[in-house]
């Protein structure tokens, strides 16, 4: 976080942070964005 407080379950990231992944998606096969611990994720 760049503005030393919590969200509400938003994800805060800079410019350029988010700049790669956005650059390397392809767009064709519809991507998306899951988040969680690896845990719930995974099990």
């Amino acid at each position: 976080m760049d503005h030393d407080s919590g969200t509400s379950g938003c994800v805060s990231l800079l410019k350029p942070g988010l700049r790669h992944p956005l650059r390397t998606l392809d767009l064709d096969r519809h991507p998306v964005v899951v988040m969680g611990d690896r845990a719930d994720l995974m099990g």
